[in-house]
């Protein structure tokens, strides 16, 4: 709740709640009720239905709701078989600041910090160790412990959230450094929120002594003394949302900033959205500022703002065109024209994103400069005994294998994302950790003689790690062959046919005709009908590999009908 974000090189070790998908860390309100025959019940969240359950007579519980935030009503509807209605209504209230009873949400870091990051490089100063702990006391308290060890100086805290009568949310922290050249310093937060369907309030005011330091502040770095900040604000159904806001921040140098400001935004048709932003400094320096945006979305990933802004007696005044390459387009672009701080202003950008990698140029151009940046990046995947080439590898990704088929598409759902080398092999990218991601074979791509048993496998990867997924593909072509026997009769309906050395089995249909897949340029078929068995030979013409051809009548002896 209070402390530094800090860069460092060392390690992190601790809870990750993300790694298990679905998990809701957070106490959710539990629903209850009772229904006197078996009935399905709605749930509605804020007049939105979030839920359908079919529950038995007898009391039931609804905990099972998706992830809540903030204060409102709960409604249930509970309809039975003969159509009769009972509706319970009930208030709730949670946040995504607290845990659930008895759940535990803890880090330990240690390294050193990143000094002077973007000017020099491989900079780091002292080390460190830190460790923080949170745990849910019950479903409406949650206490914190966060400690920060230096060769010099020692830092130890303890907050609190709470939820409190009326749908607030408060905060409250308290922490103590002890500073080798500066000695002890203390600082001390406090902090209300509540946030319901359309109205949001949040105030929080903080303060430290002038001797304290944490993490990354060097004994020349003075705290703040006294800040102060808060905000409201409101959603309307028709006029769009409403915001104010103000801020106040004492230095120990005697100096303060209070500053004001307002936002509005708003839909403009069914799918632009318009937004108006103003701020005030009431002390300190002074000025004023405000700033227009509109956004329009198109069809296929392309986007066109303006926006207009000034401050201090300058203005910026620009449009810009986005065209994103996404699944539909792999080639990008940006165009924006206008004025930065009153003085013209324009910049061009190109962006291609293949399979193997991203390629990005930009130039930017004003009345005093011209800039010109060129980009590439791409990843190298070893994985299974195969080196990959691909787009850079931030998230999990599976190396998926068709036997023997080459530049056959493979990608995530309908995404096709990677064709399959010479050797049938591809590389997935972009998959979900400790999720289900569907991996899928663009079947069209394949010959009409190879069969597959699906075209979809689900796998769930670990973090940033990889997965194999294989499709088994029968090889071989196909043919349509009528069978007789030794009187010459067709072969009846029902008869099993196999190609000897294989376990597939295909069954005779009317006119003894068997469809047979897997067939080679020459092959021995077995065929068994009630406790008898014959065989007969196959030799397929040199056609087309693609065409399926008839074949017979052909003889296999041993057998009368």
């Amino acid at each position: 709740m209070w402390g530094r974000n800090v860069y460092y090189g060392g390690i992190k070790w601790g809870s990750n709640f993300a790694l298990t998908p679905g998990f809701i860390s957070q106490p959710l309100p539990t629903l209850s009720g009772t229904s006197v025959a078996p009935s399905t019940v709605e749930l509605y969240i804020n007049d939105v239905l979030r839920q359908v359950s079919s529950v038995p007579t007898g009391p039931f519980a609804i905990d099972n709701q998706l992830s809540l935030t903030g204060g409102g009503e709960a409604r249930l509807v509970v309809r039975d078989i003969l159509g009769r209605e009972t509706v319970i209504t009930q208030p709730f209230f949670t946040s995504s600041q607290l845990l659930a009873t008895g759940l535990n949400d803890w880090s330990l870091e240690s390294g050193r910090l990143r000094l002077d990051l973007g000017t020099a490089s491989g900079h780091y100063g002292q080390g460190f160790a830190s460790g923080t702990w949170r745990r849910g006391v019950t479903d409406q308290l949650t206490f914190e412990g966060h400690s920060e060890l230096t060769r010099n100086n020692q830092v130890l805290g303890l907050a609190a959230v709470a939820g409190l009568p009326g749908l607030v949310l408060s905060k409250a922290a308290l922490a103590a450094s002890r500073e080798t050249s500066l000695g002890s310093g203390h600082l001390w937060q406090l902090g209300l929120e509540r946030q319901v369907l359309r109205t949001g309030i949040y105030l929080q005011a903080q303060g430290a002594s002038i001797n304290f330091r944490q993490l990354g502040q060097g004994v020349a770095d003075l705290p703040t003394q006294f800040q102060l900040a808060g905000n409201f604000s409101y959603t309307s159904e028709t006029l769009g949302a409403f915001g104010l806001g103000f801020a106040s921040i004492d230095r120990f140098d005697n100096s303060r900033v209070t500053t004001v400001s307002g936002n509005y935004a708003t839909r403009v048709g069914e799918r632009s959205s318009l937004s108006v932003s103003a701020s005030r400094a009431i002390t300190g320096d002074g000025g004023f500022s405000i700033g227009l945006n509109l956004v329009v979305p198109f069809e296929n990933n392309r986007t066109a703002t303006a926006s207009a802004t000034s401050r201090g007696g300058q203005q910026d005044l620009y449009a810009t065109v986005t065209q994103n390459p996404g699944f539909d387009g792999n080639l990008g672009w940006r165009a924006l024209a206008g004025q930065q701080q009153s003085r013209p202003r324009a910049e061009a950008g190109l962006y291609y994103l293949g399979q193997y990698g991203r390629v990005s140029s930009d130039l930017s151009a004003s009345d005093s400069q011209t800039a010109l940046r060129l980009g590439a990046n791409g990843g190298l995947v070893l994985a299974d005994g195969h080196l990959f080439a691909t787009q850079r590898v931030d998230n999990s990704f599976a190396v998926a294998e068709v036997k023997g088929y080459g530049n056959v598409g493979m990608g995530l759902g309908s995404n096709m994302l990677s064709r399959t080398d010479a050797n049938g092999f591809a590389l997935i990218p972009q998959l979900a950790p400790y999720a289900p991601n569907p991996i899928r074979i663009d079947a069209t791509e394949l010959p009409l003689s190879a069969e597959i048993d699906s075209i979809e496998q689900t796998v769930v990867p670990a973090w940033r790690s990889g997965v194999k997924v294989v499709f088994p593909v029968r090889t071989g072509r196909g043919a349509l062959i009528k069978i007789v026997f030794d009187d010459e009769q067709a072969a009846p309906a029902g008869a099993i046919v196999q190609i000897e050395g294989d376990s597939q089995e295909f069954y005779v249909a009317r006119r003894g005709e068997a469809f047979v897949t897997g067939l080679q340029a020459a092959n021995r078929l077995h065929l068994t009908w009630k406790a008898r068995r014959c065989q007969f030979a196959v030799v397929l013409p040199s056609e087309s590999p693609d065409e399926i051809v008839r074949l017979g009548p052909l003889a296999c002896k041993g057998i009368t009908r």
